[in-house]
């Protein structure tokens, strides 16, 4: 026996050796015997590591990771044409038609080489003859405006028809990954990377293989076609020097290379940090209750900002590839036209050329190198894609092994009910070296109620799991009515069963949608008398009628909205309503005060009439009636029996029973000198803890109900297949209502100015960095024009080949271009490298403001349904990264854009001005196309965004409740929700395809109309004689290389766009001023003596203003007392402690820690006096030891520390069993632990902080009896020296506090000690009654 199995069995030696005496086989029980014998069963303890089913290990070793990392290197993405693998006909035909487009489109660039070669050799060709040459210029001029027109058309083809194809993609991807994801068997979700964020994945990633399908691919085609283009074209014109200028192009095509692989490790590296990143924004802003009340604030930002660090070096690194890689093309493509003009002058020399031909070679080439310029920046978003579809491929393609969307397997019509596991040996999938079944043998009969009770972890939820196959067992088998588990349907399967868990989920809908997220696939929807039956029979009707909406009221994110009690009456009623032939119980009533819970527990013994019934209960007076009951310890029973037959046994539920038992006599001698200040029933005021929004539940309902459920839609299968829709049409009210305000806030958006000069101060701290790039961006803008006038003066050299110094002066101009080379490199890699820098500090610098702003919210914020979970994570991403966009590319870009203008019209003006005014005539079209880009992309844009945010709340929340969405076989309705929420958005998107192109097809048509105007003003001018032939040549060709670079400004608005908007959502948040806010200044007390009180309060809801909740309420609680609340669920006993934590601050009165109102201390100094055992106790994805740390400040303290709070909390045991201990991971939400494991952890982080303030809102709730008695004992003793307000529903854990308030009817109906209210036989004395075994 190991020395961890010896510590803990020293605890329960007595019951064991009676166990070890008796070596007995178990005796499966016989549901028609009437005298059932109680059997002891034979134990074997050898080799145990500890009382409690151990967690799952979440996180894989280092070597593990090691390994993984590499063969991330190894396969980081899928192949570029993979990602068409979803791909439609009709999005093949796109695609198609979209390459032809772009083909045209990029040919149609390198006819202006051509056009403008045969305006140089129209002229040189007529030197004397001016009207032949006007009239060839007429021609050409013709030839401009055609093949604008034709431009247009092709350019909105190539945009449109790859956009169209690429929404239809991502939309039909994204689908087919939440499919993948909420088909994965459980095993998958507990061993999968728990660090990442799936929501995360399916917004942010599916956006990234967007934008790898739609309109880049597009430019990078026509680019392609450009280049290749230019080319034929140069090369038809001159041959040799094409050859000459071609050797530059593989150099490019090498850097380009080495640019895009290096982009594409460096994402990913980066996209991995900002998921890890989300993953931990996601799990503080879903736990934000816990997280503030262990002031938890900093710890969560500094964890946060620790992952963006990784996040801006891989930035970084990336700013540099990109920098270097782009400086380098440049720097090659002009040394190549260096290279050109030497040897073009030495052709034209020699006669093989003339000075058009030298023209059309250089544009040629100019203009096809330059359009693989365009091409480097958008592989690097190819990468990107592949590297994101890898990961979301891989899941799709993934088949589990246990596969709800199979459509093989039995599907028997009515099952009895008859559950045999047998021989069952069980590890979970995560950690197969630790056992948690043994051998076990259980056998429920049809219509037998089967109870199982044990301590925490003995594997009776595991049992469960197994029923419902939500894992396969080792060895031995399972098996319903004579058929192996594995031979069914799974969703047949799983909607034959109805379940209600310890910690009940409920969906972010009315109470009415989920109560009809338990109907069968195959039953007809519900009625409302229907639906209103199953309620009475869950004693969950009354609190509903009463609300102002009643059941169309919205229960909030996870029911956050209702109380425990009332959520898990709501999950019964779900479970109840398809009339499944097997109910599975866990904890079903461990949220319900007793009055309700007897009512519910007489509604579910009837519920349990002609059906099998397992039920898990730690509170053995809810079990005690049931047929046969299994007394369970580390994975083997011990006995079994009736409860009758199991006391006459005198073993191990005999204790338990024992240990439950309240005190019914004696006298109190324990008084307090305080006493007679406290609230008694003679002196007592009418407090008003709750009126009619939480009412007291009464005795009204009946017995016959379950008659009258069980003649719900029986089997009559209207096998409709509209079923699923009426699921999904009851909250569609809410969304309109929803989407008809979104559209409001989107319209003022849209009116509201860029806040430019408000993100310029955020770049305050980078401004040397900011200039530098600004002075790179300006030699990178003035690069193009100063070409130009090299170019026109080279032209100028080739025309004068007769004239002696013709070489040296060609060599001359060729030693410019070197020089101009050089100064290309270091414009564009320190113009890209320090901008994408900045835009890496900026990005980083929001997501830790927004995050800070989130956390700093009042609790009133993260209740609204705008603020779920979801929503706020998916803002969290995508706002930053369009700041990033905007910061590193719109702004570099306009820099350049209006140098290269500034330097271009200058060039122009002097060389004539009016042949400039002329063509800038044009501009209004060129606005034109560029307005109604911006237009169209600003409206759609937020649309789009604001309506997929939508979409990440639905699949979000089908992601974090999987266990549930699979144990109601309602995988079909989310995907069918997530496909009704993402309609609209994609009909946006093919709006945005449909009328944004028409914008880019003019921007393209407009450069060649520009020339038209050009030359023809030019000629008429020419032929007026106010300017010569050599001065249009100067002004059109800085023109020309200007507009060629205005193309960029363009190609850049629809991120401006859309970081507009991020900012100002950004802005909005970190303006929002919190009623609330934790670091605000404040009285500091550096010791409080715990005297606590409410004065008068009156309080609502802020977001729901018309229910009052206290009115005129007093309570008063001296220093050291502890006072206990019991009532009934909902009555406002949790609102107590809510508003003593200061979550929200009352409506009228005060609430007073040691005669300072709350208000006015500081928050965080008062919150570290106290500590919080919540009813749904919340862990982190962290170690065991680092979710106790929590519990201190910074999470700073020592191992003796922590091993001291959890043997207070009877944790340790169990922890030093675990093989990693106290490293142990506990998965995500704690889902490696059982309840009880959870809820001790969560004990031992509130004791860690030694608080004078304890708040216990149900805190041993979840344990079983052994556990309970030895945890209340450890809290008895944290009690002292400290205040303890205490909620319970189980009475015998708050038998001797100092003070018991009885709440009914919304009003304090007695208060006393235990045996005062005993003595009085009045409604306290009732509930003893009804609780005592």
């Amino acid at each position: 026996m190991s020395a961890a199995a010896a510590a803990d069995n020293n605890q329960k030696q007595e019951h064991e050796l009676v166990a070890l005496e008796q070596p007995h086989i178990v005796d499966i029980a016989d549901s028609d015997r009437q005298d059932i014998t109680a059997t002891p069963s034979t134990v074997n303890f050898h080799n145990e590591k500890g009382p409690d089913a151990p967690p799952s290990e979440s996180s894989d070793d280092d070597s593990d990771k090691k390994k993984k990392k590499k063969k991330d290197d190894d396969e980081p993405k899928v192949s570029y044409l993979q990602l068409y693998r979803f791909a439609s006909p009709f999005d093949w035909a796109c695609v198609v038609l979209g390459t032809l487009c772009s083909f045209a489109n990029g040919i149609g660039q390198p006819l202006v080489a051509l056009l403008m070669g045969s305006v140089v050799n129209g002229i040189a060709e007529n030197p004397d003859d001016l009207p032949a040459a006007i009239a060839k210029l007429r021609v050409i001029v013709i030839k401009f405006t055609i093949v604008g027109a034709v431009m247009f058309f092709v350019a909105y083809g190539q945009m449109c028809l790859f956009t169209l194809s690429a929404e239809s993609q991502t939309k039909r991807i994204r689908e087919k990954y939440l499919h993948a994801i909420l088909r994965q068997d459980i095993s998958w979700h507990d061993i999968g990377k728990k660090s990442e964020s799936l929501n995360s994945r399916l917004s942010a990633d599916t956006q990234l293989i967007f934008d790898g399908l739609a309109d880049k691919v597009g430019l990078c085609l026509s680019s392609l076609a450009t280049f290749v283009a230019g080319f034929v074209v140069a090369f038809t014109h001159g041959w040799k020097m094409s050859l000459v200028l071609f050797t530059a192009v593989p150099l490019m095509a090498v850097t380009g290379a080495l640019m895009a692989k290096y982009s594409t490790e460096t994402s990913s590296d980066g996209q991995d940090s900002y998921a890890v990143a989300g993953g931990y924004a996601e799990q503080a802003i879903g736990s934000i209750r816990t997280v503030v009340a262990f002031d938890g604030q900093k710890r969560e930002l500094k964890k946060f900002e620790e992952v963006l660090k990784d996040a801006y070096k891989s930035g970084v690194k990336k700013a540099f590839a990109t920098g270097l890689g782009m400086g380098s093309f440049m720097m090659i493509m002009f040394m190549s036209y260096a290279l050109a003009f030497w040897y073009g002058s030495r052709q034209v020399r020699d006669g093989n050329m003339l000075p058009g031909d030298v023209l059309t070679v250089l544009f040629g080439t100019v203009i096809g190198a330059f359009s693989i310029g365009n091409v480097g920046p958008n592989i690097a978003v190819f990468g990107k894609a592949q590297a994101a579809a890898f990961t979301i491929f891989k899941t799709i393609d993934r088949v589990p092994d246990i596969d709800s969307t199979d459509p093989s397997g039995a599907k028997p019509e009515n099952l009895t009910g008859h559950i045999v596991v047998k021989n069952v040996d069980f590890a979970y999938p995560s950690r197969p070296n630790v056992p948690i079944l043994k051998n076990m043998n259980i056998e429920v009969k049809p219509g037998q109620t089967v109870a199982l009770v044990g301590h925490s972890g003995s594997g009776k939820s595991t049992i469960i799991g197994l029923v419902e196959r939500f894992y396969d067992p080792s060895s031995g088998s399972i098996s319903i009515d004579g058929i192996e588990i594995k031979d069914f349907n799974i969703r047949h399967l799983r909607d034959s069963i109805g379940l209600v868990s310890q910690e009940p989920v409920l969906f972010n809908a009315s109470i009415k949608q989920n109560i009809m997220y338990g109907i069968r696939k195959d039953q007809s929807p519900p009625t409302d008398k229907e639906i209103e039956t199953a309620c009475r029979l869950a004693n969950a009707h009354d609190f509903i009628s009463k609300l102002p909406q009643g059941y169309l009221t919205m229960v909030g994110e996870k029911g956050a909205l209702l109380s425990g009690g009332q959520k898990q009456r709501i999950a019964i009623a779900r479970a109840l309503i398809k009339n499944p032939s097997i109910l599975l119980l866990d904890e079903a009533t461990s949220a319900l005060d007793t009055e309700s819970e007897r009512i519910v527990q007489a509604a579910l013994d009837n519920a349990a009439t002609g059906r099998s019934t397992i039920v898990i209960a730690h509170r053995l007076s809810t079990i005690m009636s049931a047929d046969l009951i299994y007394v369970m310890d580390r994975g083997v029973v011990l006995e079994s029996g009736t409860h009758e037959s199991l006391m006459a046994l005198g073993g191990t539920y005999t204790d338990f029973v024992a240990k439950q038992q309240l005190k019914t006599g004696g006298t109190d001698v324990e008084k307090t000198e305080y006493d007679e200040t406290a609230i008694t029933p003679s002196n007592a005021p009418r407090i008003a803890i709750a009126d009619s929004a939480f009412p007291q539940d009464g005795a009204r309902t009946g017995r016959k109900m379950s008659t009258l459920l069980r003649r719900i839609s029986s089997h009559q299968s209207s096998r409709s297949d509209k079923s699923g829709d009426g699921v999904v049409e009851v909250v569609e009210d809410q969304e309109m209502s929803e989407a008809r305000l979104k559209k409001e806030a989107a319209k003022r958006l849209k009116m509201q100015k860029a806040p430019i000069g408000r993100t310029i101060k955020y770049l305050r701290n980078d401004v040397s960095l900011c200039l530098l790039g600004v002075f790179f961006a300006c030699i990178q803008g003035a690069l193009f024009p100063s070409f130009s006038q090299l170019f026109a003066g080279a032209i100028n050299t080739l025309n004068a080949y007769r004239e002696d110094s013709f070489i040296h002066d060609a060599n001359m101009w060729s030693l410019r271009f070197l020089i101009l080379s050089f100064i290309g490199f270091a414009g564009f890699c320190g113009g890209m490298t320090c901008f994408l820098i900045v835009g890496e500090r900026v990005t980083s610098r929001f997501r830790l403001l927004s995050y800070r702003s989130i956390l700093s919210q009042e609790m009133a914020f993260f209740d609204r349904p705008e603020n779920s979970t979801g929503a706020l994570a998916s803002r969290l991403a995508t706002d930053s990264q369009q700041i990033f966009d905007m910061v590193s590319q719109v702004i570099l870009t306009t820099v350049s854009s209006l140098a290269t203008i500034a330097v271009g019209l200058g060039f122009a003006f002097k060389a004539t001005w009016q042949m400039t005014l002329i063509i800038l005539a044009a501009v209004p079209i060129i606005g034109l196309g560029q307005y109604l880009e911006i237009a169209a992309l600003t409206g759609f844009g937020e649309k789009t965004r604001k309506a997929y945010e939508q979409s990440g709340k639905v699949a979000g929340e089908a992601i974090a409740n999987i266990r549930t969405v699979v144990s109601l076989a309602k995988e079909d309705v989310f995907e069918a929700r997530y496909f009704e929420v993402t309609r609209e958005p994609h009909a946006y998107a093919r709006n945005k395809a449909l009328y944004a192109s028409f914008g880019f097809g003019m921007s393209q048509g407009v450069s060649y109309w520009a020339n038209s105007i050009g030359f023809y003003g030019g000629y008429r001018l020419v032929e007026a004689g106010i300017i010569e032939f050599q001065d249009m040549f100067n002004c059109m060709f800085a023109i020309v290389f200007t507009a060629m670079s205005l193309g960029h400004i363009t190609s850049e608005l629809p991120k401006f766009a859309k970081g507009k908007q991020s900012a100002i959502n950004i802005y909005e948040l970190l303006d929002k001023d919190t009623t609330i806010d934790a670091d605000r200044e404040g009285v500091e007390l550096d010791t409080i003596h715990g005297s606590l009180s409410l004065e008068k309060v009156e309080f609502k809801y802020p977001t729901r203003e018309n229910i009052q909740i206290f009115n005129g309420v007093d309570i008063k609680v001296h220093p050291g007392q502890t006072i206990a609340l019991v009532g009934p669920s909902g009555c406002g006993k949790s609102t107590i402690i809510a508003l003593l934590e200061r979550w929200y601050d009352v409506n009228g009165g005060k609430a007073v820690i040691d005669n300072h109102d709350i208000r006015d201390l500081q928050l965080h100094n008062i919150r570290n006096h106290m500590a919080l055992v919540g009813q749904e106790p919340v862990l982190f994805d962290m170690s065991i030891k680092d979710n106790i740390l929590y519990g201190l400040p910074d999470s700073h303290g020592t191992m003796e520390q922590v091993e001291a709070a959890a043997k207070l909390a009877n944790i340790h045991n169990f922890v030093m069993g675990l093989p990693k201990a106290y490293d142990t991971s506990v998965g995500d939400k704690g889902s490696q632990l059982s309840g009880g494991q959870k809820q001790r952890i969560a004990i031992a982080r509130a004791l860690i902080r030694n608080p004078k303030i304890l708040l216990l809102d149900e805190a041993t709730s979840a344990l079983d009896s052994e556990s309970e008695k030895l945890v209340q004992e450890a809290l008895d003793k944290a009690r002292y020296g400290r205040t303890t307000i205490v909620i319970a529903h189980r009475l015998s854990t708050i038998q001797d506090a100092d003070l018991i308030l009885v709440v009914k009817d919304g009003q304090v109906v007695e208060s006393g000690r235990h045996y005062e209210l005993v003595s009085l036989n009045g409604v306290y004395a009732d509930l003893c009654q009804k609780q005592n075994l």
